[in-house]
């Protein structure tokens, strides 16, 4: 237990009057500043999460995966393999083929050798995809729909036009047959017969097929009756 103990007057007049008296502290007391006892209560905190945790609290460099190397670029053997996948759910063009294989390596010169290579085991053909293109969408669409596509797949300008000048001569029929199976009857004014004709010009049919196939608009008669 601490009692107040009496201490010298002050030599100087204005000093605090107390009394005479401080308080004392009991020994061994240590008094800590307002920082120590923050610093204090963080560190107690940390500790407390990381009893909670199960781990000690490490610094945030710590644990991070370090960089991945670098892959190694394809070989052309490798890029042969990735072609032949490809090759196997459709047939693509070289330009496709090309293309998708850029994805893969910068490389053209050793892309352009395994293209040659699949070319020279008859794995890739233009001729043989170009074929498969006319054929399948020869079916729903015209000549010029079917050379816009093949163009557009890298097929090459000879290759496409042979493939054409055949769809041209069955255009017409083919026109009949999505104008039938669409429509079935002529329209009953001009509108109508415009709508035909738009939707056959969609599917790549020229002009000239497109005005046989599709009749006249037919003109509603109303029967005039004397009274």
């Amino acid at each position: 237990m601490s009692w107040p103990r009496r201490r010298p007057e002050p030599a100087g007049r204005g000093a605090a009057d107390d009394g005479g008296f401080e308080q004392c502290a009991p020994e061994g007391a240590h008094l800590s500043s307002d920082s120590e006892d923050e610093r204090g209560s963080a560190e107690g905190a940390s500790g407390q999460r990381g009893r909670r945790t199960g781990r000690s609290a490490l610094p945030a460099s710590w644990g991070k995966d370090k960089a991945e190397p670098e892959p190694e670029p394809l070989t052309a053997a490798q890029l042969r393999i990735k072609g032949i996948t490809l090759l196997a759910r459709r047939e693509h063009s070289r330009a496709e083929l090309k293309k998708k294989l850029g994805r893969h390596s910068d490389d053209k010169a050793l892309i352009d050798e395994a293209l040659d290579q699949l070319q020279a085991e008859k794995l890739l053909s233009d001729a043989r995809f170009a074929e498969g293109v006319a054929r399948v969408r020869g079916a729903r669409f015209g000549s010029a729909r079917v050379a816009q596509d093949l163009r557009a797949r890298g097929v090459s300008g000879e290759l496409a036009a042979g493939l054409v000048k055949d769809l041209k001569a069955s255009d017409a029929e083919r026109a009949q047959e999505a104008w039938q199976k669409r429509f079935g009857e002529a329209a009953e004014d001009a509108a109508g017969r415009a709508k035909q004709m738009r939707f056959l010009h969609s599917r790549g049919f020229a002009p000239e097929v497109i005005r046989r196939v599709v009749p006249r608009a037919k003109v509603a008669l109303r029967d005039e009756t004397d009274e």
